[in-house]
């Protein structure tokens, strides 16, 4: 048994595979890490094989890893005690974050060969990698939550984004403006991201999606060859398994 863990911005995610299969699940947003019981399914899951960790929040580590009981003493971390077995072409390879790499592995592994991965929460990512198992990098933009986030506190007069997606492009009040903007305008961004990261890649590859956010991203369906929620998690498991990890 092995307990995956990604922990993000705002929320924790976790899966304690039996092999390949799920035998238990959990998501728990960041905010309530520290409330009583908010992690029990979690500790008692840790229980049951050792856990491996990718984590872009060090800050709310602490929290968590106070739920580990049992396990903390062999935790493992993507980055440091488990490799992922991928190439990079990036400059300082210790910055990129554990969960784009652990995706890049996940759609390597699934599509097999080369694959352009978008995952969508608070930041959104793409990443490429080649045919041959080398990470090329990628690009980092806001998450349409953050990004409608970002407006209402740096404007006097605009209200919180709402969560739908618009039903047209020209608002007919600020909120529906906003909704615009970030939905459709958020999604433009992603098709412009992947089409780039499609011709630098120079050859064949597939595009999968992943992140809780991707379905507040308007525009963008037709882009993907899968869509895998679990894609994290599961480049997690393969970097665990790996040899001479």
């Amino acid at each position: 048994m092995l307990l995956a863990l990604s922990l993000g911005n705002t929320t924790l995610r976790w899966i304690l595979w039996d092999g390949p299969r799920p035998a238990a699940r959990g998501t728990t947003a960041v905010a309530d890490l520290g409330r009583a019981g908010a992690l029990d399914g979690l500790a008692d899951a840790a229980r049951s094989g050792r856990a491996v960790l990718a984590s872009v929040n060090p800050p709310a580590e602490p929290a968590l890893l106070a739920a580990l009981v049992g396990a903390r003493e062999s935790l493992a971390r993507i980055g440091a005690e488990v490799r992922v077995p991928l190439r990079t072409r990036v400059r300082e390879p210790a910055r990129v974050g554990a969960d784009r790499l652990c995706d890049a592995l996940a759609a390597y592994s699934i599509v097999g060969g080369a694959a352009v991965v978008v995952d969508a929460g608070t930041a959104v990512t793409v990443g490429a990698v080649t045919s041959a198992g080398e990470f090329l990098g990628g690009a980092i933009a806001p998450g349409p939550r953050l990004a409608g986030e970002s407006l209402r506190r740096g404007t006097a007069l605009l209200p919180e984004s709402p969560g739908a997606l618009p039903a047209r492009v020209l608002g007919l009040s600020t909120e529906e403006a906003i909704a615009a903007g970030v939905s459709v305008g958020g999604g433009g961004a992603v098709r412009a991201l992947v089409g780039g990261a499609l011709h630098e890649l120079g050859e064949p590859a597939r595009v999968v999606g992943t992140g809780g956010d991707l379905a507040r991203l308007a525009g963008i369906a037709d882009l993907f060859d899968r869509v895998e929620p679990d894609l994290t998690l599961i480049g997690i498991r393969l970097a665990a398994e790996s040899p001479g990890r």
